[in-house]
């Protein structure tokens, strides 16, 4: 399989773990496509060797890590399946193509981070309205 880099369009080399993360004993058994001019990576698939997505600099890894981050606890944290998470977040930002952290722009990744930030606000002024009702008696009149 031959995956080439999305900055400067040359060949990805296939590396292990140890090379990429030598402190990290955990990923040595780990394979991922790297352009080192561009210090680009991304990580396979265990057992097809597959791109998890596309390649990402510095900067696209650390947004992708940001909106995974928000977008988990949108999941987790609001009684939603994980399936029905990706599925609804497919669809809010008009994608085709499934909405994996691995595949995402940098501007998608802020758009998930955004979004994160819009439901957390409506969620506390729900929460809000829902505890001053409990406060005055809720349904006790």
């Amino acid at each position: 399989m031959t995956v080439c880099c999305d900055y400067c369009g040359k060949k990805a080399k296939k590396i292990t773990g140890k090379t990429l993360y030598p402190r990290h004993e955990y990923l040595w058994g780990k394979t991922y496509f790297r352009c080192e001019p561009c210090d680009a990576h991304v990580g396979t698939h265990d057992g097809t060797g597959e791109p998890l997505g596309t390649l990402a600099d510095r900067k696209l890894r650390s947004a992708r890590m940001d909106a995974h981050e928000a977008f988990d606890q949108m999941w987790r944290e609001r009684v939603v399946h994980r399936s029905f998470a990706y599925r609804w977040l497919r669809k809010r930002m008009g994608l085709t193509r499934t909405a994996h952290g691995g595949g995402m722009t940098f501007e998608e990744c802020q758009f998930v981070i955004n979004l994160d930030e819009e439901i957390t606000e409506k969620l506390k002024a729900t929460r809000e309205i829902w505890e001053t009702w409990a406060a005055l008696g809720g349904d006790n009149g």
